[in-house]
């Protein structure tokens, strides 16, 4: 009796170790891996032109937005374009890839005052970037 109480206490003791061991591996891997998106990369200059052009008009908003994007997201974008449009310039501050996401932020000088910064999600739909939300 004390030998197979045993070799069930080995045998679930080996069956938690190999569990956590795969759970560790497969949530290591995460879908939003960070790395890096260099500032002359296609991408970016593409969000980037995108983000002045929107801020130039900051109506044109919902143009630039994803299909998928949520109205709460669609309204701050519209927010971000119209305070954007009141800056002098808009300019890249960084920029990073979170898996499939392209996170681009952007600074805005304004006249007399501190800079508006921003930071816009994007991903490609259908071969273009699209504006997904805010980084809050």
């Amino acid at each position: 009796m004390v030998n197979l109480s045993r070799k069930y206490a080995i045998v679930i003791s080996v069956g938690a170790g190999a569990l956590c061991l795969i759970l560790c591996l497969a949530l290591h891997k995460s879908a939003y891996k960070r790395s890096k998106a260099p500032p002359d990369s296609a991408d970016v200059q593409q969000a980037l032109q995108m983000l002045r052009s929107m801020a130039a008009a900051p109506a044109t908003a919902p143009g630039y937005m994803s299909s998928d994007a949520r109205q709460t997201a669609r309204k701050a974008v519209a927010g971000a374009a119209e305070a954007m449009g009141k800056a002098k310039s808009v300019e890249r501050k960084d920029s990073q890839w979170f898996g499939s996401y392209l996170r681009v932020g952007v600074t805005c000088p304004r006249a007399g005052g501190v800079p508006y910064e921003q930071h816009f999600f994007l991903k490609k739909q259908d071969g273009e970037l699209r504006i997904t939300g805010l980084d809050l």
